[in-house]
């Protein structure tokens, strides 16, 4: 028989009987489940916890993507025109350059849009300064 990564012997069926062929891993809590368990599980867990499996996901998201955490964006306003999150209705953006890939700061949607609009061309930008102060 063969051993999973922690010595304990694999299982032909999980905890709930289901055959244990496509996946053979054991969590943290020392019990086995298929797939099929293990999505019923995830979908239970999103179900009566929302506001944490959302929260998890923002911050796994963030992690992935551009090396922050949360708190790099809670309680920040824009870095462009100060304006704080609470109330817009919509998420802050992590600003970042993207062919360096080093994160630059937080900004507002309009403040992130304009920028992109823009394509991040300084040149254009102060264009668009000086047009304005026509």
């Amino acid at each position: 028989m063969e051993r999973s990564t922690l010595g304990a012997p694999l299982q032909e069926v999980c905890t709930r009987g289901h055959d244990m062929a496509e996946t053979r891993k054991r969590y943290k809590n020392g019990e086995s489940y298929c797939g099929a368990c293990k999505t019923y599980r995830s979908n239970q867990a999103k179900v009566a916890y929302p506001e944490r499996t959302r929260r998890y996901r923002r911050t796994s998201y963030y992690r992935k993507h551009y090396g922050v955490d949360l708190a790099f964006l809670d309680g920040r306003p824009c870095d462009i025109c100060g304006k704080e999150w609470e109330g817009t209705g919509r998420r802050f953006h992590v600003d970042h350059d993207h062919q360096a890939s080093v994160v630059r700061g937080v900004l507002c949607h309009h403040c992130n849009t304009a920028l992109g609009l823009l394509r991040e061309n300084p040149v254009l930008l102060q264009r668009a300064i000086e047009y304005l102060n026509r």
